[in-house]
């Protein structure tokens, strides 16, 4: 829960499963380019994000994977994404983003 930052490897190329699930002081995580999938859980009640930048080569969020979020918080994606496709399936505020 108090975990603050992160800097991911630029091998990674998922987030497993319930990576940061309940990492409530989290504010800020920049999810590098490489990252393709989003695991189930993975971020779910970390309350602290206000928002995520979710790379376009993300094809695949797990289930509940953005659950129990701030009621501000904003999934910032490409349009016709999985992250745009999950946003609007669990009714999540989201912004379109070009690039």
């Amino acid at each position: 829960k108090k975990l603050s930052s992160v800097k991911f490897s630029k091998q990674l190329s998922e987030i497993p499963d319930e990576a940061f699930m309940g990492c409530t002081a989290i504010k800020k995580l920049d999810l590098p380019p490489e990252i393709s999938a989003i695991g189930r859980e993975a971020f779910s009640g970390c309350t602290g994000l206000l928002d995520m930048i979710i790379p376009a080569g993300v094809n695949t969020v797990g289930m509940n994977a953005f659950a129990e979020m701030s009621d501000g918080f904003t999934i910032i994606c490409t349009r016709k994404s999985a992250a745009e496709q999950y946003a609007r399936t669990h009714n999540i505020a989201f912004q379109i983003v070009f690039g």
